[in-house]
């Protein structure tokens, strides 16, 4: 009989973290699950580490180094459980999140994909992430793109996925390396239900080292240059046209700092928005030579930052 979950841990280069995190799951109260542990290539005894911890539920994969993505599906492919539940190598999982999960799995079970809160730790300091749902909150999300506007709700380290719903939408895509994981959310929303429990039962990890969002992405390796392909949604969901579209315009500060970034780039990335769907203080912008919108969008960056700092 499969287990209630596989757990997939990609792994690159986190000798310092991993044996942390792989202990905030042996700790788990539901202990019906498969640990696959996928060696992304490592070179610093990550995989050393992951060796000497004695539990039979655990399985480490060794593999080339070929990104989070490939990690992730050679994971997925070796799943044995329906659920399938993603844990990064630097995050923790509070010692209820298996049971919660489950039992939303079985209250929900219309869903394809299912999250949960979770705590931002930096320097030590635990924050609760604000979703924008009443804080007690558990069930289907009536629309998730709706609620998206507000927030993205779905974090990697606190979500678990049907695995029938990978068949039918696909897994990572693994010619992206920044924003991976929600090219997959969004897919997997768009033609499933989502389900969430706004209850923290992660802690994520900001002060890790090595993180992607640390560094800058070429073009062609993140989301944004792959957002054309949902353009066939937007005639069928309105409520995906409004979102992707705010969205677009809210990944123009990562697109102005990627290292090969031209403004030929720029202007036909901004042709795909659909100025009807977005707010005035977009269409403005968009009005503006490219220089002046990225001091616009580099201010509006400090403001928002230093608001989150003083939380």
């Amino acid at each position: 009989m499969p287990p209630a979950f596989s757990i997939v841990i990609p792994l690159y280069n986190k000798a310092h973290s991993i044996a942390d995190t792989v202990a905030s799951v042996l700790s788990q109260q539901l202990s019906d699950f498969e640990l696959i542990i996928v060696d992304d290539g490592s070179t610093d005894g990550s995989a050393q580490i992951v060796e000497g911890i004695r539990d039979d539920r655990i399985r480490l994969i060794k593999k080339e180094n070929g990104g989070v993505s490939s990690a992730r599906n050679t994971g997925i492919r070796l799943a044995a459980a329906d659920h399938i539940a993603f844990l990064d190598a630097d995050d923790l999982w509070l010692p209820s999140f298996l049971k919660d999960m489950h039992a939303l799995t079985r209250d929900f079970p219309d869903a394809g994909i299912y999250g949960a809160a979770y705590w931002c730790q930096t320097h030590g300091k635990r924050v609760r992430e604000d979703v924008g749902l009443p804080e007690d909150f558990r069930g289907y999300i009536p629309s998730y793109f709706d609620q998206a506007v507000r927030h993205l709700l779905f974090w990697t380290s606190a979500v678990v996925v049907k695995k029938s719903a990978l068949r039918q939408t696909g897994v990572f895509n693994e010619d992206i390396s920044f924003g991976e994981d929600l090219d997959l959310w969004f897919r997997l929303a768009l033609e499933h239900q989502a389900a969430f429990c706004n209850k923290p039962l992660a802690i994520y990890n900001k002060d890790a080292d090595n993180r992607a969002m640390l560094r800058k992405q070429p073009y062609l390796t993140n989301l944004v240059a792959h957002l054309e392909k949902f353009k066939r949604f937007e005639d069928s969901h309105a409520d995906f046209r409004q979102f992707i579209n705010l969205f677009r315009c809210i990944q123009l500060y990562e697109l102005f700092h990627a290292p090969d970034i031209t403004p030929d780039l720029i202007r036909k990335y901004q042709r795909s928005i659909e100025k009807r769907e977005i707010p005035l203080k977009f269409r403005v912008l968009l009005l503006l030579p490219i220089g002046m919108q990225y001091q616009v969008l580099r201010t509006w960056h400090t403001i928002i930052t230093a608001k989150k700092t003083r939380r």
